[in-house]
């Protein structure tokens, strides 16, 4: 989802951008930048689920793996070989 996520930066810039301009180039700046700018919101929440569902599996615990501890006297013979 990193791909919508870069689309989604891009579409915020573009309306930040149009916000700055203004009334300077017509009135359908104030309803095109805020309109990008929700659009933008709504693809946030869509990546930020996406990146913490993700980032969820890699939290959960494991079992831990099981300490062996070798037998004494497999030590001794393998010594005396």
């Amino acid at each position: 989802m990193s791909r919508l996520a870069k689309w989604k930066t891009a579409l915020q810039l573009i309306a930040l951008g149009i916000l700055i301009v203004g009334d300077a180039a017509g009135d359908w700046t104030q309803w095109a930048g805020e309109l990008g700018l929700w659009i933008a919101a709504a693809i946030t929440m869509v990546t930020g689920y996406d990146y913490l569902s993700a980032g969820l599996k890699h939290m959960t615990p494991r079992a831990k793996p099981v300490k062996r501890t070798p037998d004494p006297q497999a030590r001794r013979s393998a010594r005396g070989s």
